[in-house]
């Protein structure tokens, strides 16, 4: 009875202590954190968008090319400039013809010779429409879909690995903090212990050794407060650092929240039989984000064996040009439609070779396909094994637990009765304590192993 009041008023006094001024987080709210603002959960978003705008660049292969073009020139001397020697040669009778023209062409205000191309301009728009490329079109918007699924599913792939490291890192300070709510627990009992031994040292009834032993334990639970203080607040930065959480680590002077004013909310809930849980390895192996990958990836290598196969086919383009031209001393408008056919002849060797060489990546990604599904199958069935190992170290912690309880009460009722030494009441004690520290550690790993196969089950 003496030892339930000390841990009932522990635990008010810490409930006392936990109301004031203090900012109180939750499990829940630790992963909102991470999700907006973790910068590898940020990053895997980032790379989700660039698939999709990726994926906008494909689509647009579909639709027709316009091109606005200019072209303007100034030639020193004109670029044709032909007369009747550069037609006929230059010979004695093309002499005479040239006399004569020069004669007559003074005549009349005209050249004896035909200039052109000495100043001009163009300016026209176009438009080009891909009627076929050998499918490369079609089959590069298939590769980009394929690409937002795959930096989907990466994208959560790293939001469940994040969360289940804000997850391992919350319950690691937990475990800290209900370790520190048993020593002082104990830390009381010893406190009221120490008076009492002091008491009937005082009045001759006990000796000075028994008040030295109560003193170095004391001494040890104390050194052991101190490294779970401050264990508990370096795990707390690296928790709020990893969520994106800002905090004073110094003081309380700061509108920031000091760091020791922040605690956990938690709840020692009973925790559901692994059986409740169960579901198929298999299922669960082929709903995983990794496995939808694997496939992607061989998909992916069929697509770039289809597109290398597209280099080697006629390709087939419809195009059209409208614009302004003046290119001799007569300017004009025009338009003109065209249609290009281009037939590779030496290619087929290169691209054969090519389309073999993909074909082994095809069937590579088809053996990592099959061998990493068989990974995963086997890394689901083991946490399932882990978790089932873990529920039955709980069973034997808690039942551990309650007999050392029983025997510590016991024992400070036959330490008032005289019955047994300081010694073997600290020895009682010491015992509670290593239940208490091993119940703790054995409920927060069955926690956390829970949580982690919940997150793998959950889309079956």
């Amino acid at each position: 009875m003496r030892f339930l009041f000390l841990a009932i008023f522990s635990s008010v006094f810490s409930i006392a202590v936990f109301a004031q001024d203090s900012v109180v987080i939750t499990l829940d709210q630790c992963k909102e954190l991470a999700i907006n603002s973790n910068n590898e959960i940020q990053n895997a978003n980032l790379k989700m968008l660039a698939a999709k705008a990726q994926k906008g660049e494909a689509l647009s292969e579909y639709f027709p090319k316009v091109f606005l073009s200019a072209f303007g020139y100034y030639a020193i001397d004109p670029i044709l400039d032909i007369g009747i020697k550069d037609i006929l040669g230059d010979n004695s009778y093309t002499q005479r013809i040239q006399d004569i023209l020069d004669k007559e062409a003074q005549k009349v205000g005209m050249n004896s010779t035909y200039k052109a191309f000495h100043r001009g301009a163009q300016a026209s728009v176009s438009l080009y429409q891909p009627i076929f490329a050998g499918g490369r079109i079609v089959f590069g918007n298939q590769l980009a879909d394929l690409g937002v699924k795959a930096s989907q599913l990466q994208y959560d792939i790293r939001k469940r690995v994040s969360l289940e490291q804000v997850e391992d890192m919350y319950w690691q300070i937990v475990a800290l903090e209900e370790k520190r709510k048993t020593l002082k627990e104990l830390q009381l009992m010893l406190d009221t212990l120490h008076r009492d031994i002091n008491s009937a040292n005082s009045a001759g009834l006990a000796v000075d050794n028994d008040v030295r032993k109560i003193e170095v334990k004391r001494n040890e639970l104390l050194t052991g407060l101190i490294k779970i203080d401050n264990g508990v607040k370096l795990l707390k930065m690296n928790l709020f650092n990893y969520i994106g959480y800002c905090y004073n680590p110094y003081n309380r002077n700061d509108s920031i929240p000091y760091i020791d004013d922040i605690y956990l909310q938690y709840e020692d809930v009973f925790c559901d039989i692994p059986q409740k849980f169960y579901v198929d390895e298999k299922i669960v192996a082929k709903n995983q984000e990794e496995t939808e990958l694997l496939q992607i990836q061989v998909d992916a290598k069929k697509l770039e064996k289809r597109m290398a196969l597209g280099e080697a086919l006629p390709q087939v383009l419809l195009g059209a040009s409208y614009g302004y031209s003046y290119l001799t001393e007569k300017s004009k408008w025009n338009g003109l439609a065209f249609v290009t056919v281009k037939v590779p002849i030496t290619d087929w060797g290169k691209v054969s070779k090519k389309m073999e060489r993909i074909e082994y990546d095809i069937q590579m990604a088809e053996n990592d396909r099959v061998y990493l599904s068989s990974q995963i199958e086997l890394q689901i069935r083991q946490l399932w094994f882990n978790l089932n190992a873990n529920w039955e170290v709980l069973q034997v912690a808690n039942n551990n637990l309650s007999t050392t309880r029983v025997s510590l009460n016991s024992a400070l009722d036959y330490y008032n009765a005289g019955l047994i030494s300081v010694a073997e009441l600290l020895k009682a004690q010491s015992d509670m304590q290593d239940a208490q520290e091993n119940y703790t550690e054995a409920i927060v790993n069955y926690r956390k192993s829970l949580q982690e196969y919940k997150n793998r089950i959950k889309s079956n």
